[in-house]
């Protein structure tokens, strides 16, 4: 069976190299672009690009396309680059980024630092991330792994790779026998720091896979991620708010369902034959249905939710970081973590 999601097994091992501390935040100075460009690149940049003789090639890094890259650097030294260049790239090093799952992994990782605080993190963290999500594991031979994302940019939404709701930028998912049984959701932000803020199952029944696993699923998937990012201070989302943020989504889906339900019958008014219209007015009526339906459900799971995000176990909880209007909360363990500071 195949599973959904992104296999771990795509991210290699050591992919990603360090460099010293002075050069995180321009990693690209760590080797010699213009050296590996070669002349006639260089002399195309300064003739075409407008780059004056004894410059920093580095200027003029944003026009270079994908196939001068493929051929001349590694894959180390273009995310490298493009992690130093302050300016869109070219359109054909875009779309690598997007296509190459390795690139867009690293592509993510940035994203999720500018979504959730606006910060951007230096190169190492960003190898510390990709080592992390590639290393990570639930714990139990029956279970396996893969990896997901938001679509875009995004914050939080449906995931790329298994239309997954994500209440994160990241996600890994947990599959039981080939089926995906747990979302752990997550985001990156600047500083080494996790956000924990989904650990929710597929289906709301059958999950007699649970028993397989720790009763606190919060604290052992604490500990799993702990022991991936060892690097990472690790902190967990107010289980209240992560509802009351699902409630407003659903309440903004209620009111434009509402809204097109409107619509449509001021049209069967003018025509009660109208085959379009009877379809959004069935259609809406549906979709208003399914919203309601949903906010009785999180209401009705609130209190649950709250308590299961608040029971980390050994992991107490500290000092509170909101971020994006949620609350989050320092994990303060010796479980491998670094100290939230």
């Amino acid at each position: 069976m195949t599973l959904t999601g992104m296999q771990l097994t795509t991210y290699a091992a050591g992919t990603f190299a360090k460099v010293p501390e002075h050069l995180d935040q321009e990693p690209a100075r760590s080797f010699d672009l213009a050296e590996r460009l070669g002349e006639r690149v260089c002399a195309w940049l300064r003739d075409d690009r407008g780059l004056k003789a004894g410059a920093d090639v580095l200027e003029l890094s944003s026009s270079i396309p994908m196939r001068v890259f493929e051929a001349r650097t590694s894959l180390d030294e273009l995310c490298k680059v493009k992690h130093q260049c302050k300016f869109m790239m070219d359109h054909s090093v875009e779309e690598a980024f997007k296509a190459d799952p390795t690139l867009r992994l690293i592509q993510k990782v940035g994203s999720s630092m500018w979504r959730w605080g606006c910060g951007r993190g230096g190169w190492n963290e960003t190898v510390d991330a990709y080592e992390g999500i590639r290393s990570f594991e639930i714990g139990h031979p029956a279970f396996e792994a893969t990896f997901d994302h938001s679509t875009g940019y995004n914050e939080r939404g449906y995931s790329e790779h298994s239309r997954t709701f994500l209440d994160g930028a990241l996600a890994f998912l947990v599959h039981y026998k080939g089926e995906h049984v747990l979302t752990v959701g997550f985001s990156l932000m600047a500083g080494r720091r996790l956000l924990l803020q989904q650990v929710q199952a597929k289906s709301r029944t059958g999950n007699r896979w649970m028993f397989k696993l720790p009763r606190n699923l919060t604290e052992h998937v604490l500990d799993r991620l702990a022991a991936a990012f060892p690097n990472h201070a690790l902190f967990v989302a107010d289980g209240g708010d992560l509802i009351g943020e699902t409630l407003a989504s659903y309440r903004r889906g209620l009111r434009a369902a509402t809204e097109d339900s409107a619509r449509a019958r001021k049209a069967l008014e003018r025509d009660p034959k109208d085959e379009r219209g009877l379809r959004r007015l069935a259609e809406s009526r549906a979709e208003r249905r399914t919203f309601k339906d949903k906010i009785a459900h999180c209401k009705a799971d609130l209190p649950r939710i709250a308590a299961a995000y608040a029971a980390s176990g050994r992991h107490a909880l500290g000092q509170t970081l909101k971020v994006n209007g949620l609350r989050h909360y320092a994990v303060l363990s010796d479980a491998g973590a670094r100290t939230a500071a």
